[in-house]
């Protein structure tokens, strides 16, 4: 009898053994409490294994227990887990982000250098078109402005006379075309056709009916343009989309209520004595109070690469990833916003006494082809640019352009363009390119 039931205990555990078991999750960042996409999951001493989906949840196929399951995620710490039994319901799992302290952030060494050298010229305006640059110069006056267009090095590819003067200004609109705008009211698509090596401008339309139009779109993605609206308060932020199928749709809301809380009930105070005909005090104080309460920054939209949208929640403090259809897919916490909260008169003095030190400019800039994001910080006029990290949301690296004041920074795969022009009375205004 004792050999009849160890045969019988035998074969039910190989016959349980044979089939198998499923575990199935859910995995989530432990500060956020949000579902984490592509952790994986891997089964310890055997090829099998498993990914999370865009909710964060898997299903893992296990040949036996007790295991050792490895969870690991770019990020995260990675961590291992004994399953000793199989549950029914569906288990939860939690990681925690890895956080990159710098002791301070490593600034680039590398000089800047001037692309157009001619002496005679000043370089009005430019735009990356496709992967060469375009340039607006001029002689002494807008009326003899031409085009000339330069490789990334420097190297000119052609040179041509604008088709219609007075210049005064380069548009890039949505789609990647660069626009030549006189002051006359039209607007020129510029093409370089490399088989004959000559700038074309195949179409004209009004100026202010392609700004009106394409100025309101930050980027495209999907078949959809997608926009930020700002309150004239300043205190609101509202992100959406156009498409064809679904016209204009609001996708998110960002409003600081704490901030324009405390603005306006500063401002109902403004005035306690309505009787008062003092009226030069009461434009001073709401002149300050404008100029240093008033301007907030709640959010910033930008697009990282084909697939990924990223919105910087300064009112929350997360930097938000979204796919493509704009599904948040991973929120990180950033501090490199925030500053020292300063009093009314604080802020004025400071304004008269500036302090040496870094201040956040509320600029963010984007390195399309690279998938790189840049934070601007401002000081007494010089401009750093410092890498943030989109796993961490930290900053990692960064570069202190030369030149106080520079104007129109752009970057592109991996380099910095500015327009500067010296204090001399007969110095011309030039395109910087700089390493980061």
């Amino acid at each position: 009898m004792r050999f009849l039931l160890i045969c019988f205990f035998f074969v039910i555990s190989c016959h349980l053994f044979s089939q198998g078991f499923r575990l199935r999750g859910v995995i989530r960042n432990e500060q956020t409490r949000l579902p984490i996409e592509n952790v994986n999951l891997k089964v310890q001493k055997s090829t099998l294994g498993s990914a999370t989906d865009k909710e964060g949840r898997f299903i893992l196929s296990l040949d036996r227990i007790p295991c050792i399951v490895t969870i690991s995620c770019i990020g995260y710490h990675q961590i291992s887990l004994e399953i000793a039994d199989i549950v029914n319901k569906t288990v939860e799992i939690y990681l925690s982000p890895k956080v990159q302290e710098l002791d301070a952030v490593t600034i680039s060494d590398h000089k800047a250098t001037v692309l157009y050298k001619d002496e005679d010229f000043s370089v009005l305006d430019y735009e990356i078109l496709e992967e060469n640059l375009l340039l607006i110069v001029f002689r002494y006056q807008l009326k003899r402005a031409e085009l000339v267009l330069l490789t990334r090095d420097g190297d000119t590819l052609d040179v041509s006379k604008a088709p219609e003067v007075p210049a005064l200004e380069l548009f890039k609109d949505v789609f990647g075309n660069v626009h030549y705008l006189s002051r006359k009211g039209k607007a020129y698509q510029c093409y370089y056709n490399p088989a004959l090596g000559k700038l074309m401008f195949p179409y004209a339309c009004p100026s202010d009916s392609l700004k009106t139009i394409m100025g309101q779109f930050l980027f495209s993605m999907n078949d959809r343009l997608y926009f930020q609206e700002n309150n004239p308060d300043r205190f609101t932020t509202r992100i959406g989309f156009y498409s064809k199928d679904q016209g204009k749709r609001y996708a998110r809301n960002i409003h600081d209520a704490k901030a324009a809380s405390q603005y306006y009930d500063d401002k109902r105070f403004e005035n306690p004595f309505p009787w008062s005909r003092d009226t030069a005090s009461l434009d001073a104080s709401s002149h300050f109070r404008e100029l240093f309460f008033k301007p907030k920054s709640t959010a910033t939209l930008v697009k990282i690469g084909r697939h990924r949208i990223a919105v910087f929640n300064f009112t929350e403090d997360n930097l938000e990833m979204l796919d493509a259809n704009g599904v948040i897919i991973r929120e990180i916490p950033i501090d490199f916003h925030k500053e020292d909260t300063l009093t009314f008169l604080g802020a004025i003095a400071q304004s008269l006494f500036p302090t040496n030190s870094w201040k956040w400019g509320k600029e963010i800039i984007v390195d399309d082809p690279f998938e790189n994001v840049y934070a601007v910080f401002k000081k007494t006029g010089m401009i750093q640019l410092q890498k943030v990290n989109l796993e961490t949301g930290k900053l990692i690296s960064g570069v202190e352009l030369p030149f106080p004041n520079p104007e129109k920074i752009r970057i592109y795969k991996g380099s910095v363009y500015f327009l500067y022009k010296g204090t001399g009375e007969n110095e011309k205004k030039k395109l910087f390119r700089m390493p980061l």
